[in-house]
């Protein structure tokens, strides 16, 4: 059977289901060196990253994953789903699985979007840069 690849290059260095204390969190990486964490955005997975994170693992080790309640992750429970769909608990979600993963700073994240909608990646950028005391590292967009 052959290994698994982030898009049709990389190799998948791991696949896993992170528990992030509120929600489980699926997340692929690949490739070495600094951290890269490519987040998706609504109503997307990190699939949506597959052909770039390709390209991207030959310097970087990248870092996709579903935010919770989309794609491969767990979804919140139901009494108090609103909170934990936050802009808050979703940094809060991807910086505890990134320190699960080794990492204290996750560099930049990006978030691929589309020409039109609201830019929700925003307040995902201010909610990891400002919420985490350890910091996640400067964001990108």
């Amino acid at each position: 059977m052959p290994e698994p690849t982030v898009g049709s290059g990389a190799r998948v260095r791991g696949a896993a289901e992170v528990g992030s204390g509120e929600a489980s969190i699926f997340v692929r990486w690949a490739g070495a060196g600094p951290p890269l964490l490519l987040l998706h955005g609504f109503p997307q997975t990190h699939l949506m990253w597959r052909r770039v994170a390709t390209l991207l693992a030959q310097h970087f080790t990248v870092v996709c994953g579903d935010l919770g309640g989309y794609g491969q992750s767990g979804f919140p429970a139901f009494a108090r789903a609103h909170e934990l769909y936050s802009k808050r608990a979703m940094a809060r979600d991807i910086v505890a699985v990134m320190a699960r993963l080794g990492f204290q700073r996750c560099g930049n994240p990006l978030e691929k979007r589309a020409k039109s909608g609201p830019r929700r990646s925003e307040w995902k950028k201010f909610r990891i840069e400002n919420d985490q005391t350890s910091g996640a590292g400067r964001t990108a967009m």
